[in-house]
């Protein structure tokens, strides 16, 4: 199965998602605007909130530090599976580099490229 990775979701994302939902595999989205993550989970599209590289992402987990640990731990599951799959995605992208910012940094190199060909398609 393909498994798809789609890093914000702003003009240029929307149109890649709404491609790529129709097609066979499982799609994935990242994005940092918590309004567009519900409207891609009203549309059926899995989407997280979070921005590649963001330290602070582990502080938005649903944890209540006055719980007993062993409570916080499916939700701990949930956020290593969702690592787990987006360190996967990262490493079958087209990029290379020897640590894991080069290779989101390469990966976002290319969206952007990707941007400006679909903008001057437009005109």
């Amino acid at each position: 199965m393909v498994t798809r990775l789609v890093l914000g979701c702003d003009a240029t994302g929307l149109s890649i998602v709404s491609e790529l939902v129709s097609r066979q595999g499982e799609l994935f989205v990242l994005e940092p605007d918590p309004g567009r993550v519900e409207q891609l989970r009203n549309e059926k599209v899995t989407a997280e909130q979070g921005a590649v590289g963001d330290p602070g992402a582990v502080r938005d987990l649903d944890i209540d530090p006055e719980e007993d640990p062993e409570e916080w731990l499916p939700e701990l599951m949930q956020a290593a599976e969702r690592l787990k799959r987006f360190e996967s995605m990262l490493n079958d992208a087209p990029v290379e580099g020897d640590s894991f910012e080069d290779r989101v940094d390469g990966l976002l190199e290319k969206a952007k490229k990707y941007d400006q060909m679909v903008s001057v398609a437009n005109e």
